[in-house]
Parts: C-alpha cells; sequence; structure tokens
C-alpha cells in the first residue's frame, strides 16, 4: 500500500507542477500579440484537456481496487507523458 501511496503522491505532484507551467503560459499568451493569441489559446485548451485526462485518470486510481490498480497505472503513465510532452513542445513555442 505504501507504494500505492507513493505513486499517487508522485502523480499529484507531477500534475500540480503541469498545471503551474499551463498557467504560465497561459498568462503569457494574455499578453501576446493578438495574431499570436489565438494560435497560444489554442495549445493551451490542448494542456487544459490533457490534463483532465490525467485527473480522470488519478481518479480512477484512487478509486481502483489492488488489482485493477496495477492495469490502470499504465493509462495514467500513458496521460502523463502526453502531458509533460504538451506542455514542453508549448513552452518551446511561446
Amino acid at each position: 500500500m505504501a507504494l500505492r501511496d507513493a505513486y499517487m503522491d508522485k502523480l499529484d505532484a507531477q500534475l500540480r507542477e503541469a498545471e503551474a507551467e499551463v498557467e504560465r503560459l497561459n498568462a503569457k499568451a494574455n499578453t501576446a500579440r493578438a495574431d499570436n493569441r489565438v494560435e497560444y489559446e489554442k495549445q493551451i485548451a490542448n494542456l487544459k484537456a490533457r490534463q483532465e485526462k490525467l485527473k480522470e485518470e488519478i481518479v480512477s486510481l484512487r478509486k481502483a481496487g489492488e488489482e485493477a490498480w496495477q492495469d490502470l497505472v499504465t493509462g495514467a503513465e500513458t496521460a502523463w507523458t502526453d502531458l509533460r510532452t504538451a506542455v514542453r513542445s508549448a513552452s518551446q513555442r511561446f
């Protein structure tokens, strides 16, 4: 059980980190020129959708029994990797 709790804590921390970066990008988009702002807002919407996917995976993990939990870890890892990659990509473009 301790391993599960540690994993959930790590996943929560990663999500908070990504949320902070998305908020930073959102603030930057708000100060961008109008022609760039539309593209930035699309990217931010994409990032927020990925955040929601990860949040859903975290909720599923919290509710899962021990056997199902192991199966759901893969989905959470995929959601985290997708979000992390998208955040890094957007950060480089902003």
